[in-house]
């Protein structure tokens, strides 16, 4: 069913579920703090089962998002999706029970990834995560429950336009009868017994505060009634004696000793003057002051009950929370007063003589602003505001309770760290107010174990109730399914098994179905033993009587047979047919050719229900209508090709039609034979002679005395001689050239006789006198014995062409078909001759092995031709010098000379000098006139090697030692030279290992705007950081990576590292700055070349806008039109381009408007004399104006002192970039730098 192919009724039932399962899970029912029943999976396994998988998934995935909230965790997201999926692939046309599905799923997979998840990735306990994951088992199973329940019993599908509702399966039905039966009674009960169990255990929680609170408040209030007493009694004393101090004194010293927290105890007048004052310091009245200055109301003080104040004093360098008792004196016949005592907050000894409290249990005292006086907590002292407040603000006047907690986890990690806080004030005359703290993690640790016991009691309730359901169903239906198996086509069976083993169940209903169906087989088995008795007997009277006519149809037979033996043994394939074209008989050579074991398989069959291949087929039809005319005898030939070998089939046809008495024709007969041999003998015949007349091969035939007797035409177009000039003729009277030897002929004679055959080249000549190769075949031709020789036949043909190619093949085998020079093989036997020569005399022989500096160049500028047309020139110029003997091209632009018959090493140095000297002339290529010049090495023989291989390498080695000194120069072969070519090819080799290495370091060199002075890019410079030679800079490897290839993979490391680069500095905040990479001419040759850089930088999600590709000039003069193409998909991006070098390379204004470039970069060596060299402070100064007017940026490379800085501003150029401004760093160094 899918959703857009159906009725409104399918829409809203769907929008319908889709509601439910959003509310299912924003709706819960709370078992503890973030433990949570959801029901939204009951929508969504009906989605699933009325909508299919992929709705259901949606939907699970989307209603499951508010998991996040709920539980703070985006797991349940993925597990809740997971199950759809999971149930949806597996739960489809009602073959699968849902309950045992939701079980497999939750035991074997939902329930062990959420414990993995939680465990690694939520700071819960085991047992907490442990009664999630159960809770999680048991609500799944519990919805699948409802779910089974609901498309078992409720036509859904009918009622969404299915035509007729679902078949329901017994096995289904008992599962989820028993299942729902026993889980949801055990569910119910586990929830109401569990409430009633939280519910008492937090009942008797909040008792215990309550009470704990009450106690200790009573303790202080009994206390502060013995500090009033003590202080009326001193008092009195003081004011009966007021001459006598020594006896309040006493009296106060019992006092502070019985409380030693009184610190001043102070007896004024009711004006508040002091009559009389003690301390446990003596010369110590400051705290009173103290309290007075808080507390000016108390100076002029008429008191009429007793109070309490609370202050904040200094002793000292503390601030120090105070208590005051101030006590009216009204005493008959004694002068009225007011008596002080400032005592210290006492908490703790108070709670260590009276009360063992719970662990982690604090309490604290506050005046009425929520200011701490004292408590248990050590990290809360005194005078702090106190921290552990409730959400809503509390009123410290007021009882007040509430939770709190400062936890940030899991809601359920959450509420077992939380405290249990009640604030109540001792008294409106004692003006603090007692905070108990009391620690929930007790009481919610006995809440979990309650529950994950209750969970793991239903949790094994469920497994044992699917185990049940699954025992129970399948008990039941069992001899259900069997008796459906047996029942099932029960006369066939009944036909092979007299007694079936009919199943046996406990269950009485069932048992009497069995029974019932067995009573009614064995009368079915009955009714068929009669019937089957009574057709044997029909069939033994039908045998009698088919005995009867066999006798009557055995003399029939004997006169047949006697036919049947004439017609086989006739050689033709002979059958006959009626008017109808069934077959009415044939003989054995007939079946044989169609391919069928006997004659009598095709009586009364037609062509058509034959079982015959394409081939008889194609015969049968082409014999059948090879004759067309009725009632007369014909005969004909036929041709069949054969379809299996593609050749062709010749036959014989007859057919003789044969009447009845009545003359009319009623059948005919048809014979045919195969005479394929006897045509392609006489074909052989044909093709022999028209082969003779028509092969390009001359062709010649003589008899036994070696006289002609025929040729064809072939002969007189290659001799010129007609058959008629020749006839009667030997050979070599008519054709011998006189070029052989008369040895030559007795030999070829001779293996003509012996061998019967002779073959090779001869020179013959031809009618007009012109001599010419043929390449000459004879043979001996003998009678049918064998014996005696008939005539010889000669085959030959003109190879004057193949002698013309063979002499070409050979001249290509040892010059060089570009230059006319001789090529490496020529030059070797040359050399290897030199050397022998040399070896004999005693004199030296030099290799010199020359190579055009900056050919490349020049190909790439200005295409191949133009390179063959220059390495042309080269040659000639070098053959104006040397003898053609002497100079070989190996290859590319290496060329070879060879000097011999030397005394000196002097000698080879000026021929060397003499060849640079000539190749320092300019060459015309087509209107173009180019400079080169050649890096030349030397070996010389024996110093330098023995043989042509080791010289001929010693000699490009040399070349390669030219070639680094600064080219177009020469060098002589030293054993050194080796050791350089060797840490050549170990650098190449360790290069090719340093991306895999991860060896290569990307250096940032800053690129500052002129105007502004902020750095604002940077150029990527590449350095290798290899493990054994340290830090290797670009010069000494970046020629041979271009040489190798490998600076493509360079290049592309270089982009991908500077976009995942710039992307983490700008994910930290660093200042975002432009990019710029370097470009090869190799990697900006590349065919995928736009497509990998764009793949790179979308793969890094790079901005292309902060990438700046730099190009030399040299790059883009090659194949303009495509390389403008390439920039411009470039430029499309949004990437920057610049020209890098500027001024070094092929020059020319017309490509700066052509190319889309962005930025001009001035080559450093036009700064490096400024501003002492006037014509490049000219150059930089058009350059500048030249990009000013173009609207391009200008970047000036290599600015190393102030002075240019200076000279570059005062152009208004844009942007700088040099040591002066800072040196290519690592990037530490580099983001220090932006720092600063």
């Amino acid at each position: 069913m899918t959703l857009f192919s159906l009725t409104q009724r399918t829409y809203g039932t769907f929008i319908l579920l889709s509601l439910l399962s959003f509310l299912g899970n924003y709706f819960v029912l709370p078992l503890l703090p973030g433990v949570n029943f959801l029901f939204g999976s009951i929508g969504i396994l009906l989605i699933i089962y009325l909508f299919g998988t992929l709705w259901g998934t949606t939907v699970a995935f989307l209603s499951s998002i508010y998991t996040v909230f709920l539980w703070g965790h985006p797991f349940g997201i993925l597990v809740l999706t997971l199950e759809a999926l999971f149930i949806g692939m597996t739960w489809r046309n009602d073959r699968h029970n849902l309950l045992l599905l939701e079980g497999l799923f939750w035991f074997c997979f939902g329930g062990p990834l959420m414990l993995v998840l939680y465990a690694n990735f939520l700071p819960l306990e085991s047992i907490q995560a442990t009664l999630i994951i159960l809770k999680i088992l048991v609500n799944g199973i519990v919805n699948a429950a409802l779910v089974s329940l609901l498309v078992t019993y409720l036509p859904l599908k009918h009622w969404l336009g299915h035509s007729l509702p679902p078949r329901l399966s017994l096995r289904q039905i008992l599962t989820n009868l028993v299942v729902t039966f026993i889980l949801l009674p055990a569910l119910m009960t586990t929830m109401v017994t569990g409430r009633q169990m939280v519910a008492k255990t937090e009942t008797e929680m909040q008792n215990y505060v309550n009470l704990l609170s009450k106690s200790i408040i009573a303790d202080f209030l009994s206390l502060h009634q013995k500090h009033i007493t003590a202080l009326q009694t001193l008092a009195q004393i003081a004011i009966a004696h007021p001459s006598d101090i020594a006896k309040p004194e006493q009296q106060a010293e019992l006092i502070t000793e019985l409380f030693p927290e009184f610190l001043e105890i102070v007896l004024t007048d009711t004006n508040g003057n002091p009559q009389w004052f003690y301390a446990q310091q003596q010369n110590r009245r400051d705290i009173h002051e103290k309290v007075l200055s808080s507390h000016p109301s108390l100076k002029n003080l008429s008191v009429t009950e007793i109070l309490t104040l609370s202050s904040v004093v200094t002793i000292g360098d503390n601030s120090v929370p105070i208590l005051t008792h101030v006590v009216p004196l009204h005493y008959p016949n004694l002068p009225s007063g007011v008596i002080f005592v400032h005592l210290r907050v006492i908490l703790t000894e108070l709670l260590q003589n009276l009360y063992i409290l719970p662990e982690n249990t604090q309490i604290t005292l506050t005046n009425e602003q929520g200011i701490v006086l004292k408590s248990t907590r050590p990290e809360l002292l005194p005078l702090q505001v106190y921290d552990r407040i409730a959400p809503t603000s509390v009123n410290w006047s007021n009882t007040a309770t509430y939770l709190w907690s400062n936890e940030k986890n899991h809601r359920l990690l959450r509420w077992q760290r939380s405290f249990f806080i009640q604030a109540m004030p001792m008294g409106m005359h004692f003006p603090v107010t007692l905070v108990v703290e009391f620690p929930l993690a007790k009481y919610v640790n006995l809440i979990q174990q309650i529950y994950f016991n209750k969970l793991v009691i239903v949790a094994v309730i469920t497994l044992l109730g699917l185990i049940l359901a699954t025992i129970v169903s399948h008990s039941m239906v069992k001899p259900l399914l069997e008796l459906a198996h047996i029942t099932y086509n029960l006369p066939n069976r009944f036909k092979y098994e007299r007694t079936p083993h009919w199943p046996q169940s406990r269950i009485g209903e069932i048992d009497d179905l069995t029974h019932h169906f067995k009573r009614m087989a064995q009368s079915l088995q009955a009714r068929f033993a009669e019937i089957h008795a009574a057709n044997t007997l029909l069939e033994e009277r039908v045998q009698i009587r088919t005995q009867e006519l066999l006798g009557e149809r055995a003399v029939l037979w004997q006169s047949q047979e006697m036919l049947r033996l004439v017609m086989d043994n006739i050689p033709q394939a002979i059958f006959w047919k009626d008017n109808q074209g069934i077959y009415l008989g044939g003989n054995r050579n007939f079946a044989k050719v169609i391919g069928v074991q006997s004659p009598e398989i095709v009586i009364g069959k037609t062509d058509e229900e034959l079982p015959l291949d394409e081939q008889t087929k194609k015969l049968l039809q082409t014999i059948t209508g090879c004759i067309t005319v009725i009632g007369q005898a014909e005969y004909c030939h036929a041709e069949l090709r054969n379809l299996a070998t593609g050749t062709s089939m010749w036959f014989e046809i007859n057919k003789i039609p044969l009447r009845d008495a009545q003359d009319q024709v009623m059948s005919a007969l048809y014979s045919f034979e195969d005479v394929t041999e006897r045509k392609r003998s006489e074909e052989k015949l044909r093709q022999a002679a028209k082969v003779l007349e028509n092969s390009t091969e001359a062709i010649l035939i003589t008899d036994a005395y070696n006289q002609i007797v025929l040729v064809n035409k072939a002969f007189t177009h290659i001799t010129g001689y007609t058959e008629a000039e020749v006839l009667g003729k030997r050979p070599d009277v008519v054709l011998k050239s006189g070029r052989h030897s008369t040895d030559f002929y007795e030999t070829m004679w001779e293996s003509i006789q012996s061998a019967g055959h002779w073959e090779g080249e001869i020179w013959n000549r031809r009618k007009s006198g012109d001599i010419y190769p043929e390449w000459l075949h004879i043979s001996v031709i003998k009678d049918e014995a064998d014996k005696e020789v008939t005539h010889y036949l000669a085959i030959f043909s003109d190879i004057t062409s193949r002698k013309q190619t063979e002499q070409r093949l050979t001249y290509l085998a040892y010059y060089d078909s570009l230059t006319g020079l001789a090529n490496r093989t020529l030059f070797y036997e040359h050399l290897a001759h030199a050397i022998s020569y040399a070896q004999e005399r005693h004199n030296l022989v030099a290799v010199m092995f020359l190579d055009l500096d900056r050919f490349k160049y020049v190909n790439d500028t200005w295409g191949h031709a133009v390179g063959d047309l220059l390495l042309k020139y080269v040659a000639n110029r070098l053959l104006t010098h040397f003898d053609a003997n002497t100079v070989a091209r190996l290859g590319g632009d290496d060329f070879t000379i060879l000097l011999e018959n030397l005394n000196s090493t002097e000698e080879v140095a000026l021929v060397a000098q003499k060849i640079l000297e000539s190749m320092v002339l300019p060459f015309d290529l087509n209107g173009h006139e180019t400079f080169i010049t050649t890096s030349i090495g030397i070996s010389l023989y024996p110093n330098d090697g023995e043989d042509a291989g080791t010289l001929l390498k010693n000699a490009d080695t040399a070349m390669y030692r030219a070639k680094e000194s600064g080219k177009n120069n020469y060098q002589f072969f030293t054993p050194q030279m080796n050791e350089l070519i060797h840490h050549r090819l170990w650098l190449e080799t360790h290069l090719r290992h340093a991306l895999a290495r991860d060896e290569l370091v990307a250096y940032y060199q800053p690129q500052m705007h002129l105007a502004s002075g902020h750095i604002v890019g940077a150029e990527v410079l590449l350095r290798w950081q290899h493990p054994e030679m340290g830090l290797i800079l670009p010069d000494a490897f970046i020629p041979l990576a271009e040489e190798t290839g490998l600076i493509v993979e360079i290049g592309e490391w270089v982009l991908r590292h500077t976009c995942l680069q710039h992307q983490r500095w700008r994910a930290s905040g660093k200042p975002i700055l432009r990019m710029a990479v370097n470009l090869s001419s190799r990697q900006f040759r590349q065919p995928n070349f736009i497509e990998r850089m764009l793949q790179i930088l979308e793969e890094t999600c790079m901005d292309p806008t902060l990438i700046e590709l730099e190009l030399t000039e040299n790059m883009l003069m090659r194949d303009i039109d495509n390389v403008s193409k390439k920039l411009y998909k470039l430029k499309e991006r949004g990437i920057q381009l610049a020209i890098d070098d500027f001024g070094m390379g092929y020059s020319s204004l017309s490509y700066l408007k052509r190319f889309p470039i962005d930025v001009l970069k001035i080559d450093k060596s036009f700064l490096r004399e400024v501003p002492a060299n006037q014509e490049d402070m000219a150059i930089v100064k058009a350059i500048i104006a030249l990009a000013r007017s173009l609207r391009l940026t200008v970047i000036a490379e290599g600015v190393e002192t102030k002075s240019q800085l200076i000279f570059l501003k005062s152009l208004k150029c844009d942007e700088v970039q040099g040591y002066f401004i800072g040196r290519p760093l690592p990037e530490d160094a580099f983001l220090q730098l932006l720092g600063h």
